[in-house]
Parts: structure tokens; sequence; C-alpha cells
């Protein structure tokens, strides 16, 4: 907003987590700060005003695992492009998790990641340290040197760490510092598959990735949690078994968040988990074989995707050429894959 710009929101909902507002209320703005939620101060002449009415007056969102493709794949995007975007889906702070190429394991490429995200001036970007060097569950990372250097966690992306007495330590550090570890609950073997295991994983061929790749891994990082005290989110949660077992932990005072998988694609449903088709993983369902109320409705213009022969909802990771039949009546859930 330029300088002396003054702005008007009218008949918002606002909705405020810190403060705990959520209400149908006016926003005046000026020189970008927030002046008055509901009635604006006397004097206040707006620039400009935006009718909301019907719409959702927020804080800027932030995004938990952001791959900016910056360093290492810039052929795929640029850092510009991505926190350009982050801006006009209305998400303010960016999380990147640590595997990037290379690994953000040394207080240069954090520096140099800030830097660059500063420069444009658009979304904040808030660096995760990667928990070993390289990412190879080897030896800790300099975890003192990374948090001066801008880094707000420690994480291992989506690599297990196979070799528990290593992640033990690194507990231990970050506990002794207060830092907060992010971490993927998977199984280093169960978790190799690439779909949910299911009728529809059988079906198709798939290997399967069974819910005990989950628990397994939480009832690890959860009894270290304990025995170290360390502050530790977990990433992707994506069954209702891990789940309970996560509220069971938070019951008890330990210091546990997580954060559940995005659903991007219709589901089929079994008779203990939702199986989300473009996910890797079982979507988190109560088992009572209704879809997860995060999964968007499919087009009935979704186009075929001969490698695995069935109707997909994203095209891009299809390698083949499409051919073009008649979509099935979606209407009917006996047409559905």
């Amino acid at each position: 907003m330029a300088s002396g710009a003054t702005l008007l929101i009218r008949q918002g909902r606002v909705v405020d987590p810190a403060s705990g507002t959520d209400a149908v209320a006016d926003v005046a703005i000026a020189d970008g700060v927030v002046l008055a939620v509901g009635v604006a101060p006397a004097g206040f002449v707006p620039n400009q005003v935006i009718d909301a009415a019907g719409c959702l007056v927020l804080p800027g969102l932030v995004d938990l695992s952001a791959r900016l493709r910056e360093p290492g794949h810039e052929h795929a995007r640029m850092l510009q492009s991505e926190l350009a975007a982050a801006v006009a889906g209305g998400v303010t702070s960016l999380v990147c998790p640590p595997d990037t190429d290379p690994v953000l394991d040394e207080p240069g490429l954090v520096d140099m990641l800030r830097f660059r995200a500063q420069r444009l001036q658009q979304a904040r970007v808030h660096p995760l340290g990667a928990l070993t060097r390289g990412l190879q569950g080897e030896v800790l990372t300099e975890m003192v040197e990374l948090t001066q250097a801008g880094c707000v966690g420690f994480s291992h992306a989506d690599v297990a760490v196979a070799n528990t007495q290593v992640l033990q330590r690194a507990l231990q550090y970050a506990s002794t510092f207060g830092y907060t570890v992010w971490l993927r609950p998977q199984e280093r073997h169960l978790g190799t598959g690439v779909v949910a295991s299911g009728p529809l994983a059988t079906r198709m061929g798939l290997s399967g990735i069974p819910v005990a790749a989950e628990t397994i891994a939480l009832f690890t990082i959860i009894e270290l949690a304990r025995a170290t005290g360390a502050r530790v989110h977990l990433c992707r949660i994506s069954s209702a078994a891990g789940l309970a077992l996560i509220r069971q932990a938070k019951a008890e005072g330990l210091p546990l968040s997580c954060a559940s998988i995005p659903c991007t694609s219709p589901t089929r449903t079994s008779a203990t988990s939702t199986v989300a088709r473009g996910c890797s993983r079982p979507c988190g369902s109560s088992g009572t074989g209704t879809p997860c109320a995060r999964v968007w409705p499919m087009e009935r213009s979704t186009p075929w995707c001969p490698t695995i022969a069935r109707w997909t909802r994203t095209p891009r990771h299809c390698p083949l050429p499409r051919a073009s039949p008649v979509p099935p009546d979606w209407s009917c859930w006996h047409h559905w894959p």
C-alpha cells in the first residue's frame, strides 16, 4: 500500500484467531496498518472502498510446507514466481523444508535463501534447517548456527530417520535449546509404497502403504519426545489411528502439534480408511465410508490417463499422450475407478 493510502473493507466476515474475532464488520486500514475493526475512526476518509459482503477477511495465511525449488531446481520454478503466487492466494508466510539442492544444512545457504526472499518483498520465507547433514540420518547439523542464520525449526523433510539413536540425540539437542523438530512419521521400510493399502491399490497392482507405517513411526517419536521433552511438530498425518495417538499424547501434556495431509483428488472408501487418488497415503477417515470433507469434487471434463487406464484429476502426472474417450457417468458410483 502506498504511503498515505487509506482503505475501507466493508461488511466482510472478519476472522482473527489471535483476538477471537469472528463477526461481520468493517476494517479500516491506513498506510498498511489496521486502524480499527468494526467502526472506522472519526475523520477517516478512505481512498478505496472494497465491498467484502459474503467474503472472509483474514490475517495472512501461513503455508507450513512450501517447496520453493531454490536453490537447486530453478529450472522448475523460481523464487519470485512462487512467492508471487503465494501472495496472490493470501499466503503471506512460507515455511521451506530443507530438502533443497544443496540441502539447507549450512548457515550460508540459509542466509542466501532469506536474503533473496527479502529482496523480493513479497511473502516472508521461514527456512527449516536440516536435522542431519545432507539428510543422511547420520551426523547432526549445527542447530545453533542454523538458528542464528534464520531457521525456525529443524526437519528431515520426507526422509525417515532410520537410526533411532540419531533421532534421540537430535531431540535431546533440540530440547536443550528449545528448538522445534518437524518430523513426518513414516516407517522406513513399510512406507516405500506409492498409494494407500486397500482394494484400489490391489486392483491397480500398486505397492501399498499400510496405516501401520505411520503408527509405528508415531509410537517411536512419541516415546522419544516423552523421554527428551523435545517440542515436535508432526507433518502430513494421514490416518485416524495416527491422529488418535497424537490426541492421547497431547492429553498427557507432551508438546506435540500436527498437520494433516492435503487431499486434492476424489476418494474411494474401505472399511478402515479413505483412499485418496493422487495421495500416497491413506486419508484421515473415521472408517465410516464417508469421503473426507477436504476432498474436491471431480469435474466431468477430467482427462483420461492411459498410463493407468483410468480417469485422473491430475493429468500432469501422466507422461503419455492422452486419448479422448467419452467420459463415464460420474453420478453412478459403479463408474468410479
